[in-house]
């Protein structure tokens, strides 16, 4: 009856006086009903610190005159070069517009059989064995990896997503040394478009094999708030039923729309929980793509034949794509720009909430 009483006078406070004079009695009537206990003890602390702090209960007011410096320095003061070989430089007026450019017949369809012919028996193998993980059903609930050591290759199993990386193939593959990470074109372009202050780069096999995985990087993101070069080198064709790339052209200049995450990103806020603030849900691009067409934004799906490569800046938006069947092999590489990697962030004065490089 008691309980009936109070909300009844709830709803007549709420229908028969202003807005204003409902909040201030609704809060002293129930006021007296609320217990004191830890959770809303720490809630109540946090939420009275944000009041006074501001944006300061996140992270210090400097840190966005650091952020808006390397933009600058990034976006402005470091400009691409021309490529030292006049023929390359179509590829790299072709990233400078799009985003990513596609190299035709960069290797000869014998070569790539050799190293496929090398990697095939340690690909299958590792693949059953992700199988194997995979069968048993905790294993896809919790974001471990099982790493193994052979051949002098180190062979990472994610296990959630269904992919398989594998680092130092030059170890089993000594050409690719010279052929990929070596590589005059690739050099000359990524060097040039990075202004020539790029990181060396490693390569690295990527394995996706398993149907129906959900593969987490599909889901659409920037791998950074700068400029960055990843390498895409498939051993087998791409078409649209085994994971080709998608990018989103344009999406790597200076955006407005995306000023705010690629700051908090910056910011490393939050990162000890793992909260990204890079990712980008498919529809919402879509319709950013339709709905401004004066930002020049295009979806693009990228297929590619065995022996073409795909050069994009992936600061622009892109995701990977499900495998409906068969498998995607490829070699990747990753040019970064010297001064820009996220280790030489100066973090002492970024998220209050972000420990170490350690938690993102």
């Amino acid at each position: 009856m008691k309980n009936l009483f109070n909300k009844n006078l709830n709803d007549y406070l709420y229908f028969f006086t202003p807005p204003i004079i409902y909040q201030f009695l609704s809060k002293t009537l129930t006021k007296k009903h609320i217990k004191n206990n830890p959770e809303t003890d720490k809630m109540k602390l946090s939420l009275d610190s944000f009041r006074k702090e501001k944006f300061n209960y996140f992270f210090d007011d400097s840190v966005i005159d650091d952020f808006c410096d390397f933009m600058e320095q990034n976006f402005i003061n470091m400009p691409s070069l021309p490529t030292k070989n006049k023929d390359n430089q179509k590829y790299l007026n072709e990233i400078e517009e799009k985003g990513y450019t596609v190299i035709s017949n960069l290797y000869e369809k014998s070569d790539i059989n050799n190293w496929l012919n090398t990697l095939n028996p340690i690909i299958d193998k590792h693949v059953n064995l992700l199988n194997t993980y995979r069968q048993e059903g905790d294993k896809l609930l919790i974001s471990d990896t099982v790493t193994h050591t052979e051949n002098g290759l180190k062979i990472i199993h994610n296990i959630f997503d269904g992919v398989i990386r594998m680092w130092n193939i030059k170890e089993l593959i000594p050409q690719i040394s010279t052929m990929v990470e070596s590589n005059a074109i690739i050099t000359d372009v990524c060097s040039s478009y990075l202004g020539n202050k790029t990181t060396k780069p490693t390569s690295y096999l990527d394995v996706k094999s398993i149907e129906g995985s959900l593969d987490s990087s599909v889901q659409l993101h920037s791998d950074s708030s700068f400029k960055i070069l990843k390498v895409f080198i498939p051993l087998e064709d791409v078409t649209l039923n085994n994971a080709p790339f998608m990018y989103f052209e344009g999406t790597h200049k200076f955006q407005d729309f995306r000023l705010f995450k690629d700051f908090l990103e910056f910011t490393q806020q939050n990162k000890k929980y793992y909260d990204m603030y890079s990712s980008y849900g498919h529809i919402g691009m879509f319709k950013l793509s339709e709905k401004y067409p004066e930002l020049k934004i295009k979806p693009k799906t990228v297929t590619v034949k065995a022996g073409e490569i795909i050069i994009a800046n992936t600061n622009g938006i892109h995701g990977a794509s499900n495998l409906v069947k068969g498998r995607r092999i490829q070699l990747g590489l990753v040019y970064g720009t010297r001064g820009f990697d996220i280790g030489n962030i100066p973090f002492n004065v970024l998220s209050k909430s972000s420990n170490s490089i350690a938690d993102k």
